[in-house]
Formats: structure tokens, C-alpha cells, sequence
């Protein structure tokens, strides 16, 4: 708990590893980028946070125009 760095690699590795494969699934992609995102927000980062969540926000919203807790999740983060 409160090792930001180490989760920061974890995610990105995450998300390398999710480019890298055959199944393609938007929420999980956009909650990597939404979860890249609070961390940043939380390290400190505000540039590459909100990158990360309007990343997160795009996918959510063409993906899941229906899916509100999707689109809210990213939204919250942005907040």
C-alpha cells in the first residue's frame, strides 16, 4: 500500500500486455487508463492524469454510449 511507483509499472505493464494480445475488450482498457490515470493524479502528475482519463473517458463513451457506470468511473476521476 502507498507504492505508487512499483503500481504505476504494474499498470503500465498491464497495458503493454493488453496491446500485445488477441482479445480486445474496451472496459478493460479503459479502466487500465483510468486506473493510470488516478495514480498519476495521485503522484502528482496532473498533465499525464488527465491524459490518461480523457483516454479512459473516449474508449468508455464510444464503446458504452448506454453504459453509464463506465462513463461516470472516468468522469469521477476527471472531477
Amino acid at each position: 500500500l502507498g507504492d505508487y511507483k512499483k503500481a504505476k509499472e504494474f499498470l503500465e505493464t498491464s497495458l503493454i500486455l493488453y496491446k500485445k494480445g488477441s482479445v480486445k475488450n474496451p472496459v478493460r482498457l479503459a479502466r487500465i487508463y483510468a486506473f493510470l490515470g488516478h495514480l498519476n493524479w495521485r503522484m502528482g502528475n496532473f498533465g499525464e492524469a488527465k491524459t490518461l482519463l480523457e483516454k479512459s473517458l473516449t474508449i468508455s463513451k464510444e464503446a458504452f454510449p448506454e453504459n453509464k457506470m463506465e462513463v461516470a468511473r472516468s468522469l469521477a476521476y476527471l472531477g
